[in-house]
């Protein structure tokens, strides 16, 4: 049970992380399509820009869903398995 909230909340952790990075990325692009889209648009039209954008918003929320799950059972291994924590060396 324990595992399973760990893992669970690095997850939301991850997708947290996600939308974090899709909004300063995509933040100033669409500043600079609003500012002048025939310079900035790569030729690109709105809808296709839009398009762009629902592809780079399942990408990133995905990847961090994906990361958050790797890093979560990466660090359970790490922190409860093999019990290496940095702050509190056991003394042998």
């Amino acid at each position: 049970m324990k595992r399973t909230v760990y893992i669970f909340c690095t997850i939301v952790l991850g997708s947290l992380l996600g939308v974090i990075v899709h909004g300063f990325v995509e933040l100033p692009i669409i500043a600079l399509l609003i500012l002048d889209i025939d310079a900035y648009g790569l030729g690109l039209t709105w809808n296709q820009w839009y398009f762009i954008h629902t592809i780079w918003s399942v990408l990133t929320f995905g990847g961090g869903i994906v990361g958050g799950y790797f890093l979560g059972v990466t660090w359970w291994r790490i922190v409860y398995i093999e019990r290496r924590h940095w702050r509190f060396q056991k003394r042998s």
